[in-house]
């Protein structure tokens, strides 16, 4: 049994125990590489990640829609840290690791676009609600 204390409103969430343990997994234990997200509008989002020195090449987006509850989108690099090089370094404060940072998405959202622009990715994100989905609404007579 997992417990929740410090999590807001904790009580209130009986019964999500698995979405729970879900978002408290996703916590990111370091902060690498940071991002933004923005709500542009009611259903658009952009996430943007700063990635100085990495290629488009070195960045791998991909969209997970067999996990268990939600879609996830994964953004990780393909580039290892750089070997040693002749220069000598006196210090090093632009990091090359790999890393690997995960969303969750609701089925609704939708990837609309990848760029990577000035050692920025961004991604754009849009909430697309399918016509049978939407409400009905009757003309009364």
């Amino acid at each position: 049994m997992t417990l929740y204390h410090g999590f807001p409103n904790e009580r209130f969430f009986l019964g999500f125990e698995k979405i729970l343990d879900s978002l408290i997994s996703q916590m990111p234990e370091n902060n690498y590489p940071p991002y933004t997200i923005e709500k542009l509008s009611e259903d658009k989002y952009l996430i943007t990640m700063a990635l100085a020195g990495f290629d488009k090449k070195d960045i791998h987006v991909e969209l997970d829609r067999h996990s268990n509850s939600f879609k996830k989108l994964i953004i990780s690099s393909k580039k290892k840290e750089e070997e040693e090089t002749s220069k000598d370094v006196i210090y090093k404060g632009i990091a090359l690791r790999k890393f690997k940072r995960e969303f969750n998405l609701t089925d609704d959202i939708q990837v609309k676009g990848c760029k990577m622009e000035n050692g920025l990715l961004s991604i754009e994100l849009e909430r697309v609600i399918p016509e049978e989905k939407k409400p009905l609404t009757f003309e009364v007579e």
